[in-house]
């Protein structure tokens, strides 16, 4: 939706979370599996900021140069359009205990553990876009079939 329609929907309401890059998720895993000292540790980690979806929406915007609009949806909506697209029951279901979970402020916390076993910064929302824009392009701009 984001690519077609410069939007993308979420029954977030203003919801804060600390969004995490999948590499650096694959950075701590890999040290967590390959170097001492990890044994029997469970790691919660959290990406380096607290963030609504609208705030996240406002990042895109400025890196793909275009408007991208963050709307939140009831939960009812949120689960037919899952649904309307694929999604099993049972996926629909689990994505919307997490938007709750989400909703109830447990998905924010502190970006510190996830510094420390990098031994680096992580990765925030803009850095990942920086990344990875053009997978938000539409095909024809890409220089590909639309």
């Amino acid at each position: 939706s984001i690519i077609e329609a410069d939007i993308f929907h979420a029954p977030m309401g203003e919801a804060r979370l600390n969004l995490i890059d999948a590499r650096d998720i694959a950075a701590v895993a890999l040290r967590a599996l390959t170097e001492p000292g990890h044994g029997g540790k469970v790691y919660e980690l959290h990406g380096p900021e607290a963030q609504s979806y609208a705030e996240v929406a406002e990042i895109m915007s400025r890196f793909l140069g275009r408007t991208v609009d963050y709307r939140n949806l009831p939960e009812e909506v949120a689960r037919a359009g899952m649904l309307g697209a694929g999604i099993p029951d049972w996926l629909a279901d689990d994505l919307l205990k997490l938007h709750a979970i989400a909703r109830e402020g447990l998905m924010a916390g502190s970006g510190n553990l996830l510094r420390s076993l990098l031994g680096r910064e992580p990765a925030d929302v803009a850095t990942f876009l920086a990344d990875h824009a053009m997978a938000f392009r539409a095909q024809s701009a890409q220089g590909g079939a639309a």
